[in-house]
């Protein structure tokens, strides 16, 4: 395998310590029977979009029979790279990065109009092309109100399934020594928080008053553990509202007592999907559709994970769904940006706000 710099020595080294390899793949190679399989990747988002995408790559490539490719096709992708690489870096033993474009041989299919429903990949079997670049629509603005309405990551466990003890093992090794760890005398229960952006752009986002009655509500339910110490650890992206969740909670950066059993991570966020997957006895994800919060459920130590509801808010993915639609042609038909069964892990358990929103209670899954 040949080695190229990308005209970037000095960050590509600080990526791995060493060197990043990548290939130029020759188009014209004579008796080259390997096929490829590429996707329009989102690398200007966040890390958890990336980790889905790049899942969803390995999975579906493999179901097709096909080598998986990630191109340095935008000005993102170094971003991309090195973030995912710092994060889950083993995946990139699978998945072969390109120092190009893609190729305009490739034959580009558009796949999965909706980030989170799932679309069974079987029907691209059939496809006999060297090189497979999967696309999707890009829905655009048509008013500031419907501004990042859509999004087109590739989202559904369903595309990696049954790979959970794999896609763990690809996480990066670190110690995180500032937290409380989970033993046989400590029960850990990680908060995830996401608000910022989602305030902004009508995602549901956590709030003080379901947040902090779901964790009452957990914690009777995990009342069983036979562990002698309880510990909360926070998450998230507001350290403001964090601090609110408990008011006696300390950073991961400030000295710790004895006694503290409310902590808030001040670390970085492959720091925190790592401390999930040695520490996270439950995960309750506050943001119900943060694929951060979702990533941190899924690596979890216990793999009990438990949600708000996104049905029984007002997400954006559902509300502009119909009224988006009367910009639409009658026969252009959207059924939803997110289907809960795709979306979610079977065995995780949803809580929603009772009528009176005092209590919190837990939902029927949809079949």
């Amino acid at each position: 395998m040949d080695d190229f710099r990308f005209g970037l020595p000095s960050f590509f080294n600080i990526i791995d310590g060493n060197k990043t390899e990548m290939i130029n793949i020759t188009l014209s190679e004579e008796g080259n029977s390997t096929k490829y399989l590429s996707f329009r990747l989102s690398p200007y988002s966040r890390l958890g979009n990336h980790i889905f995408e790049l899942s969803a790559l390995l999975g579906v490539s493999r179901l097709l029979k096909r080598t998986p490719l990630f191109y340095m096709n935008s000005k993102w992708s170094p971003k991309m790279l090195k973030a995912t690489k710092d994060a889950i870096p083993g995946i990139f033993k699978h998945i072969v990065v390109v120092n190009d474009t893609v190729p305009p041989k490739a034959r580009s299919t558009f796949f999965n109009e909706r980030c989170c429903v799932y679309e069974d990949p079987r029907i691209l079997l059939s496809i006999d092309d060297q090189y497979l670049h999967l696309t999707g629509i890009y829905f655009q603005v048509i008013t500031k109100q419907f501004n990042q309405c859509f999004k087109t990551n590739i989202q559904s466990y369903k595309y990696f399934q049954g790979m959970r003890k794999e896609l763990t093992s690809y996480l990066k090794e670190a110690n995180i020594s500032n937290l409380p760890e989970s033993d046989k005398n400590t029960f850990v229960t990680c908060l995830h928080i996401r608000r910022g952006d989602f305030l902004k752009y009508g995602l549901a986002a956590s709030d003080a008053v379901s947040t902090k009655t779901a964790l009452e509500f957990i914690e009777k339910r995990e009342e069983k553990s036979k562990k002698s110490r309880k510990v909360t650890i926070i998450f998230g992206d507001d350290l403001n509202f964090m601090k609110s969740v408990y008011n006696d909670s300390v950073t991961s950066n400030e000295q710790q007592g004895q006694s503290a059993t409310h902590f808030i991570s001040q670390n970085s966020p492959s720091d925190d999907l790592v401390y999930s997957k040695n520490n996270c006895d439950v995960v309750f994800i506050s943001a119900p559709h943060s694929t951060f919060g979702w990533w941190m459920g899924y690596f979890s130590k216990g793999d009990k994970v438990y949600y708000m509801d996104i049905r029984a808010t007002n997400d954006k993915s559902y509300v502009c769904i119909s009224l988006f639609q009367e910009f639409m042609s009658a026969d252009f038909q959207i059924t939803g940006d997110l289907h809960e069964l795709d979306y979610y892990l079977p065995h995780w358990i949803p809580l929603r706000l009772s009528a009176d929103n005092k209590t919190i209670i837990q939902s029927t899954r949809m079949i």
